[in-house]
């Protein structure tokens, strides 16, 4: 249904955009590797040469070999959260299609029951919404939980 849609996409963003995210973070992870890789690659014969002045310009090539590698693990790493996080709002995305299914295919019956229409299809809407308002609950709160660890 589109406005519980429109609920999950401002809640979570729009899952399309978070893959992208994720993949562009491994791009990015994979691009500095290559760097780090290649400025290895490229100081091997430095270490051949003597003097003084050339092990502290190794020591500062170091520095820089290790920033990177700090820089690959944090965008692997916030890749990962994102994808944990794609994964829970993909999750609680289908269980809550699932229920609005399951309660649209119930409509017919519950209209047919005998009772008055209206109130059996009010009490399983508000179910379904009780529900989705618990998932949807959950799931700020794993969010909150991840963009925690995150930042810490």
């Amino acid at each position: 249904m589109e406005p519980l849609r429109g609920v999950l996409d401002g809640l979570t963003g729009r899952p399309a955009v978070v893959a992208a995210q994720v993949a562009t973070l491994h791009g990015t992870a994979a691009d500095l590797h290559g760097v780090r890789t290649d400025l290895q690659r490229a100081l091997r014969p430095v270490l051949a040469w003597p003097g003084r002045d050339v092990d502290q310009y190794l020591g500062l090539m170091t520095h820089n070999l290790d920033a990177l590698a700090g820089l690959i693990g944090t965008a692997i790493a916030i890749a990962l959260c994102a994808e944990a996080a794609e994964s829970l709002v993909g999750s609680v995305r289908g269980h809550l299609q699932e229920r609005v299914a399951a309660l649209m295919a119930e409509a017919p019956r519950l209209a047919d029951d005998g009772g008055p229409p209206e109130q059996a299809l009010a009490a399983a809407v508000a179910e379904c919404h009780r529900h989705a308002l618990g998932q949807v609950a959950a799931l700020v709160s794993s969010l909150t939980e991840l963009a925690e660890l995150v930042e810490s």
